[in-house]
C-alpha cells in the first residue's frame, strides 16, 4: 500500500493530475479538500503498489530547469492584442501551430470550472484567450496529447509551470515532441471558491453569469488592466477595479492560493518549458510602433525549439529582442514565490464559518472602495508617466 505519493502532500502537491493518469490500475481519483482544492486519493483495494504515481510526481525530483536562450517583447497585429490579457503572444503561437496542421492545448471556462481544451482551428483558439485566476484541470487532455503525438500531429501546450512539469514528467521522452509553454503565475485559488463566487454574483444581480473577464482592457490602459467584467444572460454588464470584487481582491492580496504556491519551486527565470509567457511591464522600452495602451507580451525561450517558435512570431506582429533581466524586473514570480500572508491561515475557514456572502461583504473594505475611486479618476494619458515614476522608485529602492 502506498501511504503518500509525495511527502507533505498538503503543502507540496500542485494538483497537476499526472499521477492519476499515469496509474495503470486507474485507482487514483482527485478529491476536493475542505478548501476546495483537488488532491489525489488512492483506492487501496485496487492499488498494486507499482509506485508509478511516485515516479511520475514532479515533486519527487528536482525541477528539470532549462537554460535561457533569449527574450522578446511582442504585440500581435490588428485588434487581437486588445482581445488578449497581454499582447497576444499565446494566440499568435497557437495560430502558428494550427497553420502548420497542429493542435493547441490551453485553458478555457467550462461553466464555472476551468479545464484544458484542445483547439485545431482559429475559432476554437479564441476560447483559450485571457487570464483565468482559478486552478484549472488538465484532465483527459493527458491522453489526448499522447494520441496526437502518436498520430504525428504537432502539438503546443500552455499551462502554469507546475502543470507543464507534470505533463513533461508524464510524457517522458515524448515531451520533446511538444512545444511546452508556461505562464508566469502568482498562484491559484480554489475552483470551489470560484464556484461559490459565481453563485454569490448570480444571487446578488438576480441573473445568470455567462462571462467573467479578469482583465478587461476596454475602459482602462493595459498597465492598469486589473479591471473585471461580469456579463449576464439578460445583457447587463458590471465592471470595476479589482478591489471591488471580493474574489479578485483576495486573490491579488495573496490570500487564497493553494498552499504549494507559496513555496513554488518554479518561481525562477529558468523553467521546465520551451517558452515562458508573461506581461512585459518594461514596455516603455518597446518600439514606438507598438501601442502600449493595449498590451505587450514578453517571451523567454529556454530551448532551441522555444527560440525558433518565438522567432516565427515576427509574421504575426511586432517582435523585439530584449534582455531577460528586463522581463524579470517587472515579474517578481520569476524570482520568488508569492508571499504567504498571515491571513491565509483563516480565509477559507472564515468562508466556511460565516458563509460566502458575509465573507464577501467584509473582504472589500472602505479603504478598497476609496482607492478604487481614486484610480478611476486617473486619466489614461497619465498612466504611463505614473508607471515610469513607480518604476524609478523601485529601481532606487533596489540600489539603496
Amino acid at each position: 500500500m502506498i501511504e503518500a505519493i509525495c511527502e507533505d502532500l498538503k503543502h507540496r502537491c500542485t494538483g497537476c493530475e499526472a499521477c492519476k493518469f499515469a496509474c495503470p490500475c486507474s485507482c487514483i481519483e482527485m478529491v476536493f479538500d475542505e478548501e476546495g482544492f483537488a488532491f489525489p486519493s488512492i483506492d487501496d483495494s485496487a492499488c498494486v503498489s507499482c509506485e508509478t504515481c511516485i515516479r511520475v510526481c514532479p515533486n519527487n525530483r528536482a525541477p528539470e530547469c532549462e537554460s535561457l536562450a533569449g527574450a522578446w517583447s511582442f504585440q500581435e497585429n490588428g485588434d487581437s492584442a486588445m482581445r488578449s490579457s497581454s499582447g497576444g503572444a499565446f494566440h499568435a503561437l497557437g495560430l502558428n501551430m494550427i497553420e502548420q496542421g497542429g493542435a493547441v492545448y490551453g485553458f478555457a471556462f467550462d461553466g464555472v470550472f476551468v479545464v484544458m481544451r484542445r483547439s485545431d482551428n482559429e475559432a476554437d483558439l479564441d476560447w483559450l484567450r485571457g487570464s483565468k485566476y482559478v486552478q484549472g484541470s488538465i484532465g483527459g487532455s493527458y491522453r489526448q496529447i499522447e494520441q496526437d503525438i502518436a498520430r504525428g500531429i504537432p502539438v503546443a501546450v500552455c499551462g502554469t509551470a507546475c502543470q507543464i512539469a507534470g505533463l513533461r514528467s508524464y510524457l517522458g521522452d515524448l515531451s520533446k515532441e511538444v512545444l511546452l509553454i508556461d505562464l508566469v503565475c502568482h498562484g491559484v485559488p480554489s475552483p470551489k471558491m470560484f464556484e461559490r463566487h459565481v453563485s454569490y454574483l448570480e444571487h446578488r444581480y438576480e441573473d445568470d453569469l455567462v462571462e467573467f473577464v479578469f482583465r478587461d482592457k476596454r475602459r482602462t490602459h493595459w498597465l492598469m488592466s486589473k479591471h473585471f467584467l461580469y456579463r449576464f444572460a439578460r445583457g447587463g454588464d458590471v465592471d470595476g477595479g479589482w478591489r471591488l470584487d471580493p474574489y479578485y481582491n483576495a486573490y491579488l492580496k495573496g490570500l487564497t492560493m493553494r498552499e504549494c504556491c507559496y513555496r513554488c519551486p518554479y518561481s525562477t527565470a529558468e523553467r521546465c518549458s520551451d517558452l515562458t509567457l508573461c506581461d512585459f511591464w518594461g514596455a516603455e522600452k518597446v518600439p514606438r510602433t507598438v501601442d502600449r495602451r493595449i498590451g505587450v507580451s514578453a517571451l523567454i525561450a529556454h530551448t532551441e525549439k522555444g527560440r525558433k517558435s518565438a522567432a516565427q512570431l515576427a509574421a504575426y506582429g511586432v517582435l523585439n529582442e530584449i534582455e531577460v533581466h528586463e522581463v524579470v524586473n517587472g515579474n517578481p514570480n520569476l524570482e520568488r514565490p508569492t508571499n504567504r500572508p498571515e491571513a491565509r491561515d483563516c480565509v477559507y475557514a472564515d468562508i466556511s464559518r460565516m458563509g460566502y456572502d458575509s465573507w464577501a461583504k467584509r473582504q472589500v473594505s472602505l479603504k478598497d472602495r476609496v482607492l478604487s475611486k481614486i484610480f478611476d479618476l486617473i486619466p489614461l494619458c497619465a498612466v504611463e508617466p505614473l508607471q515610469k515614476l513607480r518604476g524609478c522608485g523601485r529601481s532606487r529602492r533596489k540600489s539603496d
